[in-house]
């Protein structure tokens, strides 16, 4: 597992252009969500009496929008807003991933290095695994929504021992998601490779331990590298946090490509690519 780790990284330094290209996409997205919620959220917040002023304004503040969430269209425009915005990303995601993953395995197999190529071979493959993906991990939720209404609204118990008894199926949710998520990582590698769908799954399955490894090590240094930024935000204000709140998107895309790259260095091992 340390061997793939090591390889991983290596493989992520070597594609900088996935690197910026992945930064400038994901600040992007967060520019546009941040203007959005400056648009929208701060003059509402504006109009939020504080409290400082009496007790009747802020009942009557929460009152007031309460009634115009919900007794009129005044929220509509920034609903389908965040539908389209929604939509896009869904959208993009898979034909980004087609490139990542052609751009990965090409690094591996000879330096080629194509991201627009791997966007025109795969991308339909890759948007048909991604939506498969979402429909497996949507569909428990059928049953948890009502399983979960049922079990917080029920006058039996307290809130807080009906949130405590959804820990559990929540806990198995996460590990389902997980395992999805690991589970399409494996079979975008057997179509960038074109060795077919159920060859990855089987490599995963028996190197279950290895990929899941991998997986946890990654984790673990994101969590150093939030821990370390939060640490620098509250100790060190000024120029450090500002350093430290800027690095973390570009800690989460360097993390992003070492994982799938160090997955992929364990696929091509066992497959003899």
């Amino acid at each position: 597992m340390m061997k793939h780790l090591a390889q991983g990284w290596k493989m992520t330094l070597w594609n900088p252009f996935l690197i910026v290209f992945l930064f400038l996409y994901q600040f992007a997205w967060g520019f546009a969500l941040y203007r959005m919620v400056q648009d929208v959220v701060v003059p509402v917040m504006h109009r939020y009496p504080g409290k400082d002023m009496p007790l009747q304004m802020n009942s009557l503040f929460w009152a007031e929008s309460q009634f115009q969430l919900f007794k009129t269209d005044l929220a509509h425009p920034y609903l389908w807003m965040l539908l389209l915005i929604l939509l896009a990303r869904m959208a993009l995601t898979p034909l980004l991933n087609a490139g990542i993953w052609h751009q990965i395995h090409q690094t591996h197999v000879d330096g080629k290095r194509s991201f627009i190529a791997g966007i025109r071979r795969f991308g339909a493959a890759f948007a048909g695994v991604y939506f498969v993906r979402m429909a497996l991990m949507l569909l428990p939720l059928i049953w948890l929504f009502p399983h979960a209404e049922s079990a917080l609204l029920s006058g039996d118990i307290r809130l807080e021992e009906a949130a405590v008894q959804m820990l559990p199926v929540l806990a198995a949710y996460g590990l389902y998601w997980a395992a999805l998520d690991l589970a399409a990582m494996y079979v975008q590698f057997g179509i960038a490779g074109r060795t077919g769908l159920l060859q990855p799954l089987g490599v995963m399955v028996r190197h279950a331990l290895s990929a899941v490894g991998i997986r946890l090590a990654v984790f673990a240094a994101g969590l150093l590298a939030l821990v370390a930024g939060a640490s620098v935000t509250v100790f060190a204000a000024g120029l450090a946090a500002v350093i430290a709140h800027q690095a973390y998107p570009l800690a989460r895309v360097l993390l992003s490509l070492w994982e799938i790259s160090s997955q992929h260095q364990l696929w091509a091992s066992r497959t003899g690519l």
